[in-house]
């Protein structure tokens, strides 16, 4: 995980450290969720290929430099419960229907914009990730909803219609320790360029 997002690589740096003599590396992949997960499987793909622990380091940071997270919120309230927006703004963007849309930079998460109505914000996300790909194609991608699936389905066909996928996407329930910060009907796409 991201080291600028949570105290887990911290924690984990520390637990190698206490393991005197073992040989750990702990990676900071910049990212989370599945966009992590790609990281983690480009490791694995080149350990299981019999890589050396440098190229499996090498692969993981390749994927990380190319890897990228989008989504957008159905709702301010949850983010407002967890302190993170005060109680007034959520209120005032679920009248207006404001949709936040949230993106990984620099290793942080970050409110990109926000933008009103769910069509707004698919088609946001979608140029998002256009301006992301650029010429390249999309290697690997995912996506992802906290009791959305319906909608990231929709929202998979929208960007098939925009982007060069090659592979079918992965369809991810964010699991419980991200989805208490964003509640239900989060839709994302997490990908990785060629």
């Amino acid at each position: 995980m991201s080291s600028a997002i949570s105290a887990t690589y911290s924690a984990a740096v520390l637990a190698a450290e206490a393991l005197d003599g073992a040989d750990i590396t702990v990676v900071d992949t910049g990212t989370l969720s599945m966009a992590q997960g790609f990281v983690a499987l480009a490791a694995a793909e080149a350990a299981q290929a019999g890589a050396s622990k440098q190229e499996i380091l090498d692969a993981a940071d390749a994927v990380r430099q190319r890897a990228a997270l989008y989504g957008a919120l159905s709702t301010l309230k949850y983010l407002a419960m967890g302190g993170r927006v005060p109680y007034l703004a959520a209120g005032m963007a679920g009248l207006l229907n404001i949709r936040p849309i949230l993106g990984v930079q620099n290793g942080k998460l970050d409110l990109l914009e926000k933008v009103r109505t769910r069509q707004r914000a698919w088609a946001r996300l979608a140029s998002l990730c256009q301006e992301t790909v650029g010429a390249a194609q999309v290697e690997r991608w995912a996506l992802l909803h906290v009791n959305a699936r319906e909608e990231t389905i929709a929202l998979g066909e929208l960007l098939r219609e925009t982007l060069p996928c090659m592979a079918e996407p992965l369809v991810v329930a964010l699991n419980p320790g991200l989805s208490v910060h964003t509640g239900a009907g989060l839709v994302a796409v997490a990908l990785v360029r060629s």
